[in-house]
């Protein structure tokens, strides 16, 4: 039996991960990931350039969102990923809806099958999945492993690419979505969906 692996210690790009997080990374299992789903409908819509744009400078900033998770036999530390590539992160989902299949049914599907997909250990633990033409707008679909930061404060940091400054300042680049943002927020179990938090933002006058 091989030796378990030592532990990494701390050093200028590692950052040991506290208990807490630690906990919830080790609580993963095929059938309950701890993984949030959230799910904005974008009017109007964003193409993946300006969408990649915006992560790159409200999210990026975070060290979190640079870096994968090392685990040993004491716990797991927070590495930076060398191999960052934020088209690996930011990615472009086309819906094709089955006859008699609506397109909303056929996003709840989609939404449902990423919610049980696991994340690549090599690199950071969140995706962004796009859907540029969705209802003469877009949709977009962001999952965030639960040992990044605790559902209410990931959802606001997440939740800041939407922001009015952001959009205001953006707006002058592209034609950046409106903040009239219905985000579902999902914790998947086993069992299914166990909780839906609705939070919908009215677009400045």
């Amino acid at each position: 039996m091989s030796a378990p692996p030592a532990a990494v210690h701390p050093g200028p790009h590692v950052e040991r991960m506290s208990r807490v997080d630690t906990a919830w990374l080790r609580m993963d299992t095929d059938a309950n990931l701890m993984m949030i789903v959230g799910v904005w409908m974008l009017q109007p819509g964003i193409t993946h350039a300006a969408l990649c744009e915006r992560i790159a400078d409200k999210l990026l900033k975070y060290d979190r969102f640079r870096q994968r998770v090392v685990q040993d036999a004491v716990g797991a530390s927070w590495v930076e990923d060398d191999a960052f590539d934020i088209d690996r992160h930011v990615v472009r989902e086309v819906l094709e809806p089955r006859p008699g299949q609506s397109m909303r049914e056929a996003l709840q599907e989609r939404v449902g099958e990423l919610a049980t997909l696991p994340f690549d250990p090599r690199h950071p633990l969140w995706q962004y999945h796009l859907i540029e033409h969705y209802d003469g707008g877009s949709a977009m679909i962001a999952r965030v492993h639960h040992c990044i930061g605790d559902g209410i404060a990931l959802m606001s940091v997440v939740m800041s690419i939407t922001d009015e400054d952001g959009l205001v300042e953006h707006r002058q680049v592209v034609a950046g979505p409106q903040l009239d943002v219905l985000m579902l927020h999902h914790v998947f179990e086993h069992d299914g969906y166990v909780h839906v938090n609705r939070v919908v933002g009215s677009a400045p006058n």
